[in-house]
């Protein structure tokens, strides 16, 4: 039975692995494909139907697509604050539509932000930042609270 698992385990890792990333203005000469399109959103024109994420700025090239039934998964504003000027990777599959390339994306993890080094950096640098002002203010609290209880000890 483990080795059934395992199996299974093996083929399905390799199939996540076979997903190619492209770069998007290639994306139309990979209709049908199951890919990963890597590419800086430009702009979103969000309607009543769906929010195109656009990575040209004309919108008719490749987009990536929220369908209005995932608006609770992806909100319109979310959509614009985390990704507009951010570079990006969007995966599933290539269709056309009205001979424009497109991938609808309907899971959180068919959207994912790609993070450079030096941002990382940044964002590490922060959390250390915010790891030391909570130390240095619970070090002032423990001071505080020392000083209180000497005042005590002396009055008693």
């Amino acid at each position: 039975m483990r080795r059934v698992a395992f199996a299974m385990v093996l083929v399905l890792a390799g199939r996540a692995a076979a997903v190619t990333t492209i770069q998007w203005d290639s994306a139309e000469q990979h209709v049908g494909e199951a890919v990963v399109v890597e590419g800086r959103v430009l702009g979103i024109h969000c309607s009543p139907t769906a929010c195109l994420l656009a990575f040209d700025p004309t919108f008719s090239r490749f987009t990536a697509v929220v369908q209005a039934k995932d608006f609770k998964t992806f909100p319109p504003d979310e959509l614009n604050a985390s990704f507009v000027g951010r570079k990006v990777r969007v995966q599933g599959t290539i269709t056309l539509l009205e001979k424009k390339p497109e991938i609808v994306v309907e899971k959180p993890e068919d959207l994912r932000l790609v993070v450079t080094e030096q941002e990382r950096a940044e964002e590490k640098a922060a959390s250390q930042a915010e790891v030391l002002d909570r130390m240095e203010d619970m070090l002032d609290r423990i001071e505080d609270l020392t000083a209180r209880l000497e005042n005590a000890q002396a009055r008693l």
